[in-house]
């Protein structure tokens, strides 16, 4: 993953710093405008155009696209034949947040959002999912070290799926810095 000749590292095993040198405030839609406001949502972004998609020894991005194209048709999308498209990498460092929000769509045929948290350790920075009354909290965090703090010999990369009109919002990162690939189902 890199954006021009700089190398982001894998999706198992991200280059914070540069990732971080490369991305810019995050914004949100607020009306019909485009703000960016940190008391709302306090994160940097990298735009999908700016991440090159190589192969990795790990993952490709294709071969995340495809499972991910798979689980929703199993699941979220039962029946229903869907395009997983990358739209961007979202970094929360520590103090990073992003309050209740829906989900700007990107066409009327956007239907729900894919996250993937890569490998990465953070405290703090839950996700929160709301719709009709009811609330989850979901954990995003990949797991790193094993019980005996050693490292994992294998990365596993967490996801969650949701429709567009679900509400959500990220806690305050305590600690660490919390990486996510957003990705758009069509």
């Amino acid at each position: 993953m890199g954006l021009g000749e700089t190398s982001f590292g894998t999706l198992g095993y991200p280059r914070i710093d540069v990732i971080r040198s490369q991305s810019a405030p995050s914004s949100f839609g607020k009306g019909n405008q485009t703000v960016t406001d940190p008391t709302y949502r306090n994160g940097h972004e990298i735009n999908a155009e700016g991440i090159k998609r190589p192969q990795y020894t790990y993952r490709s991005f294709d071969e995340i696209q495809a499972h991910l194209k798979v689980a929703l048709e199993g699941t979220l999308f039962v029946g229903k034949e869907v395009a997983v498209r990358l739209y961007k990498l979202a970094l929360y460092d520590k103090g990073g947040h992003f309050d209740w929000h829906r989900d700007s769509t990107h066409g009327d045929d956007h239907h729900g959002t894919v996250l993937v948290a890569l490998n990465t350790a953070w405290k703090g920075g839950a996700l929160h999912l709301r719709h009709g009354g009811e609330e989850t909290v979901v954990d995003m965090q990949p797991k790193v070290k094993k019980a005996d703090g050693k490292p994992q010999p294998k990365v596993h990369l967490k996801a969650v799926a949701f429709y567009t009109d679900v509400e959500h919002k990220v806690e305050p990162v305590t600690e660490g810095v919390r990486i996510i690939l957003q990705y758009d189902v069509f």
